[in-house]
């Protein structure tokens, strides 16, 4: 008499080698080494979509984490945590989305597993406008008189710049 197998585990059958991972020795030094998309992450690599210098005060850049198991594997849904080492220049969303605050350098760090990488963003922005009061046609009667103006540095998305 054959046994009929039902089709949850012939599923789960047919999968369990993708779900294996496999430890193993360093020749005797203690150190166990551990592959496989279920292993805990031995680093990882941050990256960023775009230019790592933002020229704009608001402006974006979406970054991108890649766990690693220690044969450097990529592993399988990892859970990270992000972070700005300065959020008052750069502060970063629980997607890896970071925006620019002020002008300044700050690192952005993604963590799992107790590994963290990290990558240098700069905020550096250009100036896009010079804004100049009091506006309009000026009028000086008599030589030697002055007029203050005032000056206003924005950038290219139209944000003040400060210290310019």
């Amino acid at each position: 008499m054959i046994a009929r197998v039902s089709l949850p585990f012939r599923m789960l059958l047919a999968l369990t080698p993708l779900l294996v991972t496999s430890c193993g020795g360093d020749g005797g030094t203690g150190n166990t080494l551990c592959s496989g998309p279920l292993c805990p992450a031995a680093s990882v690599e941050v990256t960023v979509s775009g230019s790592t210098t933002l020229s704009s005060i608001g402006a974006t850049v979406q970054l991108q984490a890649v766990a690693r198991d220690a044969s450097g594997g990529a592993q399988l849904l990892p859970t990270f945590a992000w972070s700005s080492s300065d959020e008052n220049v750069i502060t970063v969303d629980q997607t890896g989305l970071a925006t620019a605050v002020a002008a300044g350098t700050a690192d952005v760090s993604a963590t799992t597993d107790n590994q963290q990488g990290s990558a240098v963003l700069v905020v550096d922005p250009a100036v896009g406008t010079i804004e100049v009061t009091p506006v309009g046609p000026l009028t000086l009667l008599d030589a030697g008189e002055t007029l203050s103006l005032a000056a206003v540095a924005k950038d290219t998305g139209g944000s003040e710049i400060a210290d310019v």
